[in-house]
């Protein structure tokens, strides 16, 4: 209660204007803003609802067929390089010991009867003969001579045998041999066909003995199917 002029006067508060009414665009922008988050909660609906993405297909592995190839390949290779099995020859001329060749020692007494040998009894020839004179066998693909180790034969008393030849390089031959005196005196040593080796072969050696004073028989051999000629060699029991 208030009074003005004398008179008691209610005061009186007038209500706040009330706020203009919206306009029309911005009742617009208002839909359009309730649209859009409609519009996103559907997406989060959406990508939660979604499966789990596909495992991507795992790529075809072919190592193993290029791999077959490339053996392939190196295996022909290998074999198209593969020489030949050597031919092993004796030397025409009789070869000069190596220089990494120990003197040979002391050799016993004759051991060779002279009167067997006249008789041409290859009865005397029962046991083992061995190489004493510097031999090798030529390697007729590389051209080089390969030394001898041993050459040893064998006989019973009807001159039938086997021979070995150990060459330095480790490599080995053996074949049958065949002995007989021919009609001029000589003793005849005859491989029966050619000689294996480990890797290769000797042709066919044949072979005319002659006694010696000293009781050892020296040999001149003959290789006809490799053309050679005059190969000295000297073997003692």
């Amino acid at each position: 209660l208030a009074w003005r002029d004398g008179q008691p006067v209610l005061d009186f508060c007038p209500a706040p204007a009330a706020d203009p009414p919206p306009s029309t665009a911005l009742l617009a922008e208002e839909h359009r803003g309730r649209e859009l988050e409609d519009r996103l909660a559907q997406l989060r609906l959406a990508l939660i609802s979604a499966p789990d993405c596909p495992t991507p297909p795992q790529p075809e592995i072919v190592v193993a067929a290029v791999t077959e190839e490339v053996t392939e390949e190196v295996t022909e290779e290998v074999v198209e390089e593969l020489p030949p099995d050597p031919v092993f020859e004796l030397p025409r001329h009789r070869p000069e010991p190596p220089e990494q060749v120990a003197a040979l020692p002391p050799q016993p007494e004759a051991d060779i009867p002279e009167d067997a040998w006249e008789d041409r009894d290859t009865a005397f020839l029962e046991g083992c003969w061995n190489l004493i004179s510097p031999q090798s066998l030529e390697d007729t693909q590389r051209g080089i001579n390969r030394p001898m180790a041993d050459w040893r034969i064998c006989f019973d008393a009807n001159g039938n045998g086997s021979q070995t030849i150990g060459v330095s390089d480790g490599d080995r031959c053996s074949g049958a041999v065949r002995a007989e005196f021919t009609p001029g005196g000589s003793l005849s040593m005859t491989s029966v066909g050619d000689i294996p080796c480990n890797r290769g072969s000797v042709p066919q050696i044949i072979q005319d003995c002659q006694r010696l004073p000293d009781g050892t028989a020296q040999c001149v051999g003959r290789q006809p199917s490799a053309n050679r000629y005059g190969i000295v060699s000297t073997f003692r029991r």
